[in-house]
């Protein structure tokens, strides 16, 4: 039984470096431990991106390294895909799909001209914002 307070403050000192260096220990052995792939001295984790010899590749959740995946593959993850966008399971490039989306917008417009004015009327829109200031009245003809 502790008597007095020199012996209480020895308990809690003794007590306070136990702890301290039971994390350091317990921390030294779990930053020495690579819990994904080790290349040259470094350790990878998962999803990690790396370049070997000119090929990508990305760390998978046993820690191996994986080539990543070009356009329409099959992914699960991002960092799975070349281009680091995996949607709905499928590697894709946004910068593709930007452009093939602008495209169809492009034929919508072009439709709905063809609609509204007859097929021999086709105006380009960009023909039309470099001829006429925006609110100007413009006439066309059918012909």
């Amino acid at each position: 039984m502790i008597q007095n307070d020199s012996q209480r403050y020895f308990v809690i000192s003794t007590l306070l470096i136990f702890i301290l260096a039971l994390v350091v220990i317990l921390t030294y052995n779990v930053s020495s431990q690579c819990f994904g792939f080790s290349k040259d001295g470094v350790c990878y984790n998962i999803g990690d991106e790396l370049r070997i010899d000119g090929v990508y590749y990305y760390i998978d959740a046993n820690g191996d390294s994986q080539e990543q995946k070009s356009d329409g593959s099959s992914c699960q993850n991002d960092f799975e895909c070349l281009n680091n966008l995996c949607s709905n399971g499928v590697c894709v490039d946004l910068y593709k799909e930007a452009e093939k989306q602008g495209e169809l917008v492009e034929d919508v417009l072009n439709k709905s001209e063809e609609i509204r004015f007859g097929y021999n009327a086709k105006i380009s829109i960009a023909t039309i914002e470099d001829t006429y200031e925006i609110g100007e009245k413009i006439e066309l003809t059918n012909g």
